[in-house]
């Protein structure tokens, strides 16, 4: 019964709430750390996921699951609102009492790595783990500003080209969702020949990465310094409110977005290697 209803919770849709990173950054993010995931720690994921499951395909599970009755209590999970004009992440004065990203990321993590628990407590950590781990590479994610919600309150004219040179639609957004969704679909045909190209470009400028105390506060740390410079390369909005971004914005911001994606599959291959290793 409770694999129904995990199945059930997997194809839920919400059309209510952008996904962050959007459904190709979070399958680019799990698909990038499956490939570097240890013997061990791929059997471990594989059991409790159920069978030949991808990360990449399960990715957006918990966008979903926000947004149902049980999970609604992990909403204010997927960020945490440091202002831009901080230099770093403090506990006490940027995550509330009802939690934040790093601190839902650590609690998940230790939850994980728990193999007194049951399988099913363990695997619902496993999704919201896998999922986290991407919101902490999306630069608005980890910053704001004079409490912009993320860019979700600065309306953008997005002016993109497409993969095939094509001028593509350009309703009106916000700040926050080009980021998660249109950059990316404005850079390549799909999230899988995206992947490709960082493992060509990107991956090889960083070492392996690893997992210990500390890493979520310095991670989230990077994060926050790549949603200042995001920032700090926005256009100032038009007369009537709205900030005009095209393709020279996108070739402006295109290192920092190919940088956090690539860190996102590396930092999540280390937080799994190390709660389902050995």
């Amino acid at each position: 019964m409770r694999s129904i209803v995990l199945a059930a919770c997997f194809v839920l849709v919400s059309a209510t709430e952008a996904m962050s990173w959007g459904a190709s950054g979070h399958s680019i993010v799990g698909e990038l750390a499956e490939r570097r995931l240890k013997p061990a720690a791929l059997q471990k994921m594989k059991e409790l996921l159920g069978g030949e499951v991808s990360l990449a395909s399960l990715s957006g599970w918990a966008d979903d699951f926000k947004n149902t009755p049980t999970g609604s209590k992990t909403r204010p999970w997927h960020y945490v609102d440091i202002d831009v004009g901080k230099a770093s992440y403090s506990e006490a004065s940027d995550c509330p009492a009802e939690s934040c990203l790093p601190k839902a990321l650590k609690e998940q993590i230790a939850i994980l790595s728990n193999v007194q628990l049951s399988p099913w407590i363990r695997r619902t950590a496993l999704l919201l783990v896998v999922h986290l781990v991407g919101d902490m590479t999306q630069p608005f994610h980890c910053t704001e500003r004079n409490n912009d919600n993320g860019g979700g309150a600065v309306n953008v004219d997005f002016e993109g080209n497409g993969p095939d040179g094509k001028k593509r639609p350009n309703p009106q957004t916000n700040l926050h969702a080009i980021w998660d969704e249109s950059l990316i679909d404005a850079h390549a045909w799909s999230w899988g020949a995206y992947t490709a190209e960082l493992e060509a470009s990107t991956i090889p400028m960083f070492s392996d990465m690893s997992y210990q105390d500390g890493s979520i506060e310095n991670w989230i740390n990077d994060c926050h310094s790549a949603g200042r410079q995001a920032y700090a390369l926005t256009p100032e909005p038009s007369s009537n409110g709205i900030v005009v971004v095209d393709q020279h914005y996108q070739a402006a911001v295109q290192p920092i977005l190919d940088r956090q994606l690539a860190k996102g599959g590396l930092q999540l291959a280390a937080v799994l290697n190390a709660a389902l290793g050995p």
